[in-house]
Parts: C-alpha cells; structure tokens; sequence
C-alpha cells in the first residue's frame, strides 16, 4: 500500500508539472526549447558581438535585442570557432568574454551587462508552508471490545492519526520553480532560490518574480 500511495504522489507531481509547463508563456517555451536544442556551428573570426548577434537571431528565429546600456561592447570583436554545440552554449560562450548576458525578457531576449542584471534583481520571500504538507486523512477511532471476568466487557477506544505527509520535498519544489520560471536568468549569480522553514528566498527579476508567484499559485489549485 504504502508503495502504491508513493507511486500515486509522484505522479501527481509529474501531472502537476506537466500542466504547469502547458501555462507557461508559449514564446518563452519556444525560446528555451531552441537554446536548449537547436545545435549551432560558428565560424566567427575577428566578428563584432552585434553580428554574431544579428547571425544567431537570423538562425534561430529568436527575437535577440541589444540592450543600449552595452552598446560599446557589442561592437567589440571577437573570435569564436564550434562545432554542433547548444545554442544556450553558444551564446554563453559569445557574451561571457565581454560580460554580457541575455535574458528573457517580455518575450524577447535582451543581451545586456551582467551588472544590469545584477541590479535589477530584488529579494522576496514565498511562503509555501501550505505547499509542503497535505492535509492528512484522519481516521475513525480504533475501537476494540475486550472481556474481564471481574468487570464483565470491556469498550477500549484509541486514536492513531497519521503525521502529516510532505506533498513536495524542498529540492523537487525549488527544481520546479526554476525549470517554469525565469528562464535563463537562473544562471545569472545574482539571482537565487534557497528554502527555509517554510519559505522560499529567491532573488531574481520583477518579471521572474511575476511568474513564481503565478506558478505557486497553480500549484495550489491542482492540490
């Protein structure tokens, strides 16, 4: 039984997953798709950041947007030569060496200085207490009749409620909120997701935090 009921909550947490996923901004699901997916060969020698750029938005379809604040850097040269590697890759490997960085932002992906992205994050706390314990099922008492020969019957009435049991352990809820929210912006050292007592820490964006909060809330309406 108690076999069957651990089966019966993982999938719950997969069904519950997957349909989180479904609500998930359908542009951002088809940008992290690609940067995960999409393999890209370069062949950028002495090339400006703009055009490798504007080469891997014409390859990819991805909406890449410069952001002013990097203007200067996105015109420096470099030279990067890959083969068959991940977009996100790429990308990483392109915008690093100038610390730079994109994010998804309103649909688009804003190359812009790690610094911007630093600034721009803010800490909030997610309670999810609520989350992490399912109500439990409280059972009937246990009553058992017994017979004493000096007092005659006996009725023993006893009650055995079951502990609360965890709906999400911490790990799995905070891998959750990362793979639907926020995109690549997770990797990004000033953004962050740390549980304690109850409460979720994260630091990241005010867009990322718009989606974790809208997430957390699907999660509870599919308990």
């Amino acid at each position: 039984m108690k076999k069957l009921m651990t089966a019966m909550a993982a999938a719950a947490v997969m069904v519950s997953a997957a349909r989180a996923q479904e609500d998930v901004d359908p542009r951002k699901r088809d940008a992290v798709g690609k940067l995960n997916g999409l393999k890209v060969t370069v062949d950028f020698a002495d090339t400006t950041v703009r055009a490798a750029i504007d080469y891997l938005r014409d390859l990819s379809g991805l909406n890449f947007h410069i952001d002013a604040a990097c203007n200067d850097k996105a015109d420096e040269k470099i030279t990067l030569k890959v083969k068959d590697l991940s977009l996100k890759t790429v990308v990483k490997l392109l915008l690093t060496p100038k610390e730079l960085t994109a994010v998804w932002r309103d649909g688009v992906m804003v190359v812009m200085p790690k610094g911007g992205v630093s600034s721009a994050t803010t800490v909030q706390v997610y309670d999810v207490r609520d989350l992490m314990l399912r109500v439990g099922d409280f059972p009937g008492p246990k009553v058992e009749l017994s017979s004493n020969p000096a007092q005659g019957p006996t009725i023993t009435v006893g009650w055995d409620p079951e502990p609360p049991k965890p709906q999400f352990e911490e790990d799995l809820l905070m891998e959750l909120v990362k793979g639907n929210t926020g995109g690549g912006s997770w990797e990004n050292p000033a953004c962050s997701i740390t549980y304690a007592n109850g409460m979720l820490i994260v630091s990241q964006g005010t867009s990322s935090h718009r989606e974790i909060a809208d997430f957390l809330n699907k999660l509870r309406q599919m308990r």
